[in-house]
């Protein structure tokens, strides 16, 4: 009679045990996000939440309302928002610079820095160019449809209506047109 080799036993069990701690894995992961718990790792920031992006669906008179984007660390958080702007709202819209301004001061920054590199001792903080200027804008700017960034100064984590201190209208993104194909 033939005698099964003595390393076959503790393979076999090895695979079996990590295809049940797979599978058990697979499905507290599934029940948890079925739940709406929170993506592992993430932790909310310290001080709460102060900037909240989403799209505007519409803005009556003072109140701009929007369905704001998911926060990965607080799945319970309202996804419907009221943005409320008062005298002390700053508005803007963040326009794009063109590609030559952009290398321009990217160059700038880079001499910058390499001449920072060469110099002994710490100096000033030098920061690099931001892609968008800032343009003041009114309410009345704001449609249905923008991507905004309302940002308050306080946590707004869970805030369903909170006043703005600033709301950026983000850049629009460029779409490429399509090609036509010829007609046949």
């Amino acid at each position: 009679m033939e005698s099964k080799p003595q390393f076959l036993t503790p393979i076999i069990f090895a695979v079996v045990a990590a295809a049940l701690a797979g599978w058990i894995g697979y499905s507290a992961g599934l029940n948890g996000a079925r739940a709406g718990a929170a993506l592992p790792g993430m932790l909310p920031p310290p001080d709460g939440v102060r900037d909240i992006i989403g799209t505007v669906k519409g803005v009556s008179g003072s109140e701009i309302s929007m369905d704001a984007n998911q926060l990965p660390f607080a799945p319970k958080a309202p996804l419907k928002r009221t943005v409320i702007v008062d005298e002390n709202t700053v508005i803007e819209r963040l326009i794009e610079k063109d590609a030559d301004t952009q290398r321009k001061e990217m160059n700038d920054f880079i001499e910058k820095s390499r001449k920072a590199a060469e110099s002994n001792g710490p100096g000033p903080a030098i920061l690099p160019p931001l892609p968008f200027d800032r343009r003041e804008v009114s309410i009345s700017d704001v449609k249905a449809g923008d991507v905004i960034m309302a940002s308050a100064g306080e946590d707004i984590t869970n805030a369903k209506s909170f006043t703005a201190a600033r709301i950026s209208i983000q850049i629009e993104a460029a779409v490429p047109q399509t090609l036509v194909s010829p007609e046949e």
